[in-house]
């Protein structure tokens, strides 16, 4: 049964990177443009926006093309590259990649710890699940203060995930460990109002 259910998540998520991509715009920006592609194509996109200009206009034209070839036209001569992990599609700079030059770099770990928190009113979600894409068998729930506190990850950059019913899933992209000290991060969360709508006899 299990090995059922995992074929037909897998059988959907191809299905969905074949989806086609159609951007007819002369005067767009990237922010846009990746607002449409995951309206298309049911993948959410993650990237540090305090590097990559999302606000920067283009002039796109594309008709019925794969995730691949739009994200490598957006992409091309910015320096970043992405990678797509499940339903998530993560940009990150070209150079940023996990760089173990000996034994004892890769032996090297630290401690991401943090808080998951209602992005409107910053009250601490408890019970969120959170963990690192990059390897979800890292990572936990957060406690009755929403906190949380994932051990023992390897030196490198990561991208943290949180999730909870009710919420749309949040991702903290391009997040550095090194073996100096532990890492904190804040992840935000946005209430999904479509997911309240559809309960019956629930009104928002």
């Amino acid at each position: 049964m299990f090995l059922f259910f995992t074929f037909l998540s897998l059988t959907t998520i191809a299905q969905n990177k074949d989806k086609k991509i159609t951007i007819q715009n002369k005067n767009i920006s990237l922010k846009e443009a990746f607002a449409q592609i995951e309206t298309q194509t049911g993948y959410s996109i993650a990237y540090e926006q305090s590097n990559l200009n999302i606000e920067k206009k283009h002039s796109l034209s594309f008709k019925n093309v794969t995730i691949d070839k739009a994200m490598a036209q957006l992409l091309k001569e910015t320096g970043y590259v992405y990678k797509i992990k499940g339903y998530h599609i993560i940009i990150s700079l070209q150079d940023n990649k996990q760089k173990t030059t000996s034994n004892d770099t890769q032996k090297l770990t630290q401690t991401i710890r943090g808080i998951v928190v209602d992005s409107k009113t910053n009250t601490p979600i408890e019970y969120a699940s959170v963990c690192i894409i990059e390897d979800p068998s890292r990572g936990g729930s957060t406690d009755g203060r929403g906190n949380f506190r994932i051990n023992n990850v390897p030196v490198g950059r990561y991208n943290i995930q949180a999730s909870f019913m009710g919420y749309r899933p949040s991702i903290i992209s391009e997040v550095s460990v090194t073996s100096s000290k532990e890492v904190f991060v804040e992840i935000p969360m946005d209430e999904n109002v479509a997911h309240w709508l559809s309960l019956p006899n629930v009104s928002v």
